[in-house]
């Protein structure tokens, strides 16, 4: 979208000022053919970045993600302009741009807005910094990455139904695999060794043992994905890695174990991938703008705004 408006309002302004919009085109395609394929370009490299991430759908979507921000760039510069000079002009517009029409150019908002903007420079600058600032906030105490689900799926329904009958956390599991020597030992077994809480785990049960390790099922009393049941999880993990020697080669899956590995891959990710994309697409400005301190501040500006963004979209749904 962002790469159409580019063209379109570039067609609109040519409108005015020459009376076959086929010519109309050519010149907009010809002022704006360069902005649209450094945008893409810069956009696409962009999302190239993500490919250093170490989750896969964080790296699947920025191939994705690069893949069609080319195939958009193509589309607006190939297929858009025949698209636009096939109607008349009154099929885009309300007004319809005319030809050398000084009443229409007059009435653009846009040069008015540009005054504006240029005689009080200082005094919106401070306003939209306190503004974000203040949007920013939004983010206090917010937990990334999480997800939540809109309504009563069907998952939530069968577990709130299972905790009133059985007790909360019924049919949350931790999976151990521990070597075969320790299958059987006590102070694996034993819910009071294996967390600093013996009241989130209800019970350990062995089960069959398979390429050197033997499988236990750790039955826990806290919901799954719930702060206890990580918790509890993480816990079992201290514990097991404190122990040393052959318990130390235990590990521990289940659903709550793969809420805590996607979540420590996320912050990982978050930590490497944003330098690397932050520092990518300021090299990319440097070199379309030829100029350091203007894609420096464009940059600033626009990593504040998505900040300030997420503050705002984090206050509307909390």
């Amino acid at each position: 979208v962002g790469l159409s408006l580019l063209l379109i309002v570039r067609y609109r302004e040519e409108s005015r000022g020459t009376a076959d919009r086929h010519v109309a085109m050519r010149d907009a395609l010809g002022a704006r053919r360069d902005v649209i394929a450094a945008s893409a370009a810069t956009a696409a490299v962009g999302l190239l970045a993500l490919l250093a991430a170490s989750l896969t759908g964080t790296r699947a979507l920025g191939v994705a993600g690069a893949i069609g921000i080319v195939i958009d760039a193509v589309f607006v510069l190939v297929l858009l302009p025949a698209a636009l000079v096939v109607f008349p002009r009154g099929a885009f517009w309300l007004p319809t741009p005319r030809f050398a029409d000084p009443k229409a150019t007059a009435q653009d908002p846009q040069p008015r807005f540009a005054e504006t903007v240029e005689m009080r420079r200082t005094a919106i600058a401070v306003i939209a910094v306190v503004i974000v600032g203040l949007l920013t906030l939004g983010l206090v105490g917010a937990q990334l990455g999480g997800q939540v689900a809109f309504g009563q799926p069907e998952s939530a329904r069968v577990q709130k139904v299972a905790d009133d009958a059985f007790g909360p956390g019924y049919g949350n599991q931790a999976i151990m695999l521990v070597p075969n020597s320790l299958g059987g030992s006590s102070s694996v077994t034993s819910p009071t060794t294996l967390a600093i809480d013996q009241d989130v785990v209800h019970s350990v049960t062995r089960r069959e043992s398979h390429a050197g390790r033997t499988e236990l099922v750790v039955a826990l009393t806290a919901d799954a994905g719930s702060a206890k049941a990580i918790g509890t999880v993480r816990a079992l993990r201290a514990s097991i890695a404190r122990t040393g020697g052959s318990t130390a080669r235990t590990i521990i899956g289940g659903p709550d174990a793969v809420v805590i590995d996607t979540r420590d891959a996320a912050a990982t990710d978050r930590g490497l991938v944003i330098p690397i994309l932050a520092g990518v697409l300021l090299l990319a400005l440097i070199l379309l703008t030829r100029a350091l301190l203007a894609p420096a501040i464009l940059l600033a500006a626009s990593a504040a705004a998505f900040v300030g963004g997420l503050g705002l979209a984090n206050l509307i749904s909390t």
